[in-house]
């Protein structure tokens, strides 16, 4: 019953139930792994740190056995409520028990250090992955360029993809976006357009928001002839042009005192049926 409250998105009646079962009338309700599994999950749901804790300190007190989704579930619910320490302090706890270090249970630590803009704290566990023998994968490098990228590592994250290419970790179009946002954040259209250019050369299929990153980060330096000729890849690519587009292009021009290629972009979105807002003509 917990287990189907937790998944239909009840976690208050899953973490309830779970607590009923403490009661003196069904004290003859035999606890489990699953059992608290299913309640840790609901803390996830819920952002519920303290509640996660609390349920891994019991396991232990009634001598039942952790694994890897109880430790990763609970990091996960850390990282839901913003609680980096403690995520790490269930990972010292995995170390100090018999259950073996996964890349679920790093990929989560990492995921939590990230939400708490700890990019450090994420690239400590990135090398402690490493030489535990963890394999690192897709997942583990976008929550920590992520973690770089909101507080304005935009170098660091390049590195980290220039490690993914040199370890043979897949690339995606969500790499592409972490880092060109990282980059875009701080006005950085050279490194973007670098990036850019690097991810066609590793084959991988960039979509519209991956362009937008990148002709954004054009956009805010004012560089317009580089927006449009992103602008210009895209239609040879055949990748869609939508508003956020032609909107960063038109920005672009207007920085750039380009008014006329500016209103070249406007008629653009027009015989495009591109939908136009405020911004677009104030930009304009």
């Amino acid at each position: 019953m917990i287990s189907a409250c937790e998944q239909a998105g009840e976690w208050e009646m899953a973490l309830h139930l779970f607590t009923a079962m403490d009661t003196s009338s069904t004290r003859l309700v035999e606890y489990t792994r699953a059992t608290f599994n299913a309640a840790t999950t609901a803390c996830v749901r819920g952002a519920r740190w303290v509640e996660a804790m609390q349920l891994i300190r019991e396991m232990s007190r009634i001598t039942i056995e952790s694994d890897v989704f109880t430790f990763s579930t609970a990091i996960n619910a850390c990282g839901k409520g913003s609680r980096w320490k403690q995520a790490l302090h269930v990972l010292d706890m995995v170390a100090r028990s018999k259950v073996e270090l996964t890349v679920v249970i790093c990929n989560a630590a990492i995921g939590a250090c990230e939400a708490g803009g700890k990019w450090e704290k994420s690239l400590m566990l990135l090398v402690m992955m490493d030489q535990s023998d963890v394999p690192l994968n897709t997942i583990s490098f976008h929550a920590a360029i992520s973690a770089c990228g909101k507080s304005s590592e935009w170098g660091k994250a390049l590195q980290l993809v220039a490690t993914m290419f040199r370890n043979n970790v897949e690339l995606d179009q969500m790499t592409s976006r972490a880092v060109g946002s990282a980059c875009e954040k701080n006005s950085e259209w050279e490194p973007a357009l670098q990036l850019l250019s690097d991810m066609m050369r590793w084959k991988v299929e960039l979509d519209t928001v991956n362009y937008n990153v990148v002709i954004s980060a054009c956009g805010k330096a004012g560089k317009w002839d580089e927006a449009g000729r992103l602008l210009r890849m895209m239609v040879q690519s055949k990748v869609k042009l939508d508003t956020v587009t032609f909107n960063a292009s038109i920005s672009a021009c207007e920085k750039g005192f380009e008014w006329q290629t500016g209103l070249q972009f406007l008629r653009a979105m027009a015989q495009r049926e591109v939908k136009l807002y405020a911004v677009t003509f104030n930009a304009a």
